[in-house]
């Protein structure tokens, strides 16, 4: 077993770690939804590492439209899990919006006109945006106790990271002429 393989699988078994420990909290409080919702997300984001990082490699770099679908419905169901945790309705209508608009552009960007920078701003505005859902949506909700004043500050984190950390890259190293550039680019 090579490094490079034990590295890749970082990400989707700390994910699988993080699902199994939601889910386990989940069958002590079945009446807390969003727990589930939040361990379904882990699920999910450690299937698009696998497809990411271990899975084969397509000619055209194909891989990369399920993977970074499975990133942005990872974004839905964590968001979602979020807003539910407050019992408030989840904006199914904008979230399920913003993961079409990332699949076609994942489909786009590798089929129709190949550009990894492209895909990913994409990605990263997309998980931005519900990153700012889950902040504001819940905005009206009284924060009363630490984890939800937490909750609040890491989804505000999160977007900030989303939105201006490629740009950011962008400027200091002025693109991505191909994946391996940009895994470098962190």
């Amino acid at each position: 077993m090579s490094s490079q393989f034990v590295i890749a699988m970082l990400n989707p078994t700390i994910g699988l770690l993080f699902a199994s420990a939601f889910f386990l909290l989940w069958t002590n409080q079945r009446g807390q939804g969003y727990i589930l919702m939040v361990a379904a997300s882990y699920v999910v984001s450690s299937l698009g590492f696998l497809i990411q990082d271990v899975g084969p490699n397509f000619e055209g770099e194909l891989e990369r439209i399920p993977s970074n679908i499975c990133f942005l419905i990872t974004g839905y169901l964590l968001i979602g899990g979020v807003i539910k945790r407050y019992g408030l309705r989840i904006p199914h209508a904008t979230m399920a919006g913003l993961v079409i608009v990332g699949a076609i552009g994942q489909v786009w960007f590798v089929l129709m006109q190949p550009d990894l920078t492209a895909r990913v701003f994409l990605v990263n505005f997309l998980l931005g945006c519900f990153s700012l859902i889950g902040a504001i949506w819940p905005g009206a909700v009284a924060k009363r106790h630490f984890v939800d004043r937490l909750v609040f500050w890491v989804t505000v984190l999160c977007a900030v990271n989303f939105l201006v950390r490629p740009a950011s890259i962008m400027l200091l190293a002025g693109g991505f002429p191909d994946f391996g550039s940009f895994q470098q680019s962190f």
